[in-house]
């Protein structure tokens, strides 16, 4: 089981329209065992690097918290954050101009790189 979160530019806020994913998820593991559920952060490559890692660990943690509003144990969720090491968008928003925010075209190529992956990890 798993979910993949995205996030607004900048933000570390869990978006009204990606709620339903954890809510989905949340509704997945009510009742079963489970060793623990790892939210792993990621960014977009504009910023640098320091600021992108704690921006990931703040989605990560958004994420966690999300969660634990929905009866999971927080103590249970590993918030990881990868800054923007763990791009998928790769070379496609290669050539685009400034990597800047103003840069719109830029900001929406890189979407998808703004995210929280959850992964349901070992069963007890």
């Amino acid at each position: 089981m798993s979910a993949t979160v995205l996030f607004d530019y900048d933000r570390s806020e869990v978006r009204p329209g990606e709620a339903p994913k954890l809510d989905e998820l949340a509704a997945k593991i009510k009742g079963r065992s489970f060793d623990r559920l790892d939210a792993v952060g990621h960014a977009d490559r504009i910023g640098g690097d320091s600021y992108n890692l704690g921006l990931s660990k703040r989605r990560a943690d958004a994420v966690r918290a999300y969660l634990a509003g929905k009866g999971v144990d927080a103590g249970r969720v590993r918030a990881e954050a990868k800054g923007e090491s763990g791009s998928v968008t790769g070379e496609a928003c290669k050539n685009m101009g400034p990597e800047r925010r103003r840069n719109q075209n830029l900001v929406a190529c890189l979407q998808r790189d703004r995210r929280v992956e959850v992964t349901l990890g070992a069963a007890r």
